[in-house]
Parts: structure tokens; sequence; C-alpha cells
């Protein structure tokens, strides 16, 4: 199929240079390979950046979890799981704790988000 995200000749997402806007490079720059908005979206809410996974089937799941039609997609971590990435590779702790995408297992529960994100991922 069509990947998500744009490609170079390489077959790779394409590297960007960005500074991380909320402040975990330390104002350094970062190279990293970004996703396309169609995959992760970034927002500024409740006073901090979010960034989210907004691929379809996540997003119908989240949006059924909550019981809201509104919801873009899933959280990720605030915290970068890499000095390669402005955020983490893990469900958001506090709103999915107990998930096995959870950055701490409690009873690692493999969930029909994770599925859906596996789904979504091909």
């Amino acid at each position: 199929g069509t990947p998500r995200t744009p490609r170079d000749e390489d077959g790779l997402p394409m590297l960007v240079e960005t500074t991380c806007v909320d402040g975990s490079g330390g104002g350094a720059s970062r190279a990293f390979r970004a996703a396309s908005s169609e995959t992760i979206s970034t927002t500024t809410e409740r006073g901090v950046v979010v960034h989210r996974l907004v691929t379809p089937r996540v997003a119908a799941v989240v949006r059924d979890m909550f019981g809201c039609a509104r919801l873009a997609g899933a959280e990720l971590e605030n915290q970068p799981s890499s000095t390669a990435s402005c955020y983490g590779s893990h469900w958001e702790h506090r709103l999915y704790r107990g998930e096995i995408m959870a950055p701490v297992l409690h009873r690692a529960v493999l969930s029909p988000l994770t599925l859906a994100a596996l789904e979504d991922s091909g």
C-alpha cells in the first residue's frame, strides 16, 4: 500500500531538523524522521504540547473508549523516548495505564487500542 508518511529515495521517512517545542531538547536542534500529520498530530492543550497518534482505527477506538466523538486520536507520552524524537513512543501513561504500550507495565493488557495501532501501521 501507500505509506502515510512521504518517503525519500531510500524508502525512509524524510529527515527533519527541528527544535522540540516542549523544550525537551534543551533548545538544541534535533534531526529525526518525522511522521506525517495524518499519523501524528501536535497541538497545545492544557498549557502543554500534546502529540497524538491520529490514524483512523486508533481514533475510532479512542472515541469509543472515552465516549467522545471529537477526540482526534490517542495521546503519546510527552517525554521523548530517544534523542531522535520530540515525543515518546508509548501511550500517555496517565490515560492508558496498564496498556501494553504504556511506558510502565502494571499488568500488560493488549487492548483494542494497541491492536488498532498495529492494524493501522500495516
